[in-house]
């Protein structure tokens, strides 16, 4: 379900489902991958835009892909798509992962300010940080989405990405923004609760920046987080988080 509310998909689901699909390796992997391929392409069907240049762009859903777009960046799993490429032999994946991570600096002024949890895409090809679609945000904000950006692009092969990960960890890493549900794009704080999630986002960007001693604090800090106050969506990246910053399970560059 997208933010917007009702049914619509949401295309990271649909990323992840596919890759996920194509991954698999057990019983019956060609009826799964079967199935992979097809989700596969909806998404490059119904979920793509043209951006700057003509270069493809993943927008939030299909209900997000016309003019001007509706882009959430958390949606940009540079691993998945890089995974997509080398499972599908489609170098459309790995064109998406390039624009993924050029809308990205300019969002993030080249890592200087964090990046949104929802952004516009103008017809233009211009690109901005904006509220939430179904007004939950009333301006744009570092927030639960936005938060994933940062361990997918720490997570990531690419160089670009690790270094706008890196420079974001000089934006939480001062007092306890590290811990804040919601930050602004400056590091204010706009939601002093605390959660696993901002935590596995900032030991992501400690690892980018080179700072091992503080993934570790940090990682742990967001399992005792979890356990602490639990809900479906720490538990999922109390997980998730190592796994795609620590064990490789996840692939590896």
């Amino acid at each position: 379900m997208s933010a917007r509310g009702g049914q619509d998909p949401a295309t990271d689901a649909d990323l992840l489902t596919a890759w996920a699909l194509l991954r698999y390796r057990g019983p019956a992997a060609a009826t799964w991958h079967q199935d992979g391929r097809r989700v596969a392409a909806g998404i490059l069907a119904h979920e793509v835009t043209t951006g700057p240049g003509g270069m493809p762009v993943l927008t939030a859903g299909p209900w997000a892909s016309g003019r001007p777009a509706t882009l959430n960046p958390s949606y940009w799993s540079l691993p998945a798509l890089r995974g997509m490429e080398q499972l599908t032999g489609d170098e459309e994946w790995r064109r998406l992962a390039v624009s993924a991570v050029r809308l990205t600096r300019e969002l993030t002024q080249d890592g200087r300010v964090l990046p949104p949890d929802w952004a516009m895409l103008s017809a233009d090809g211009t690109v901005r940080a904006e509220p939430a679609p179904d007004g939950s945000e009333p301006e744009p904000e570092y927030g639960p989405g936005a938060q994933r950006t940062v361990v997918w692009f720490a997570a990531s092969c690419d160089p670009a990405a690790r270094s706008l990960a890196a420079r974001w960890w000089q934006l939480l890493r001062p007092g306890h923004r590290s811990l804040r549900l919601a930050l602004s794009l400056g590091g204010r704080m706009v939601n002093p609760s605390y959660a696993a999630l901002p935590l596995v986002a900032s030991a992501a960007a400690a690892q980018a920046a080179g700072h091992r001693a503080a993934v570790g604090r940090l990682l742990s800090r967001a399992e005792w987080q979890q356990r602490s106050d639990p809900t479906y969506y720490g538990g999922a990246w109390a997980a998730l988080g190592p796994a795609l910053l620590t064990s490789g399970t996840l692939g590896k560059c």
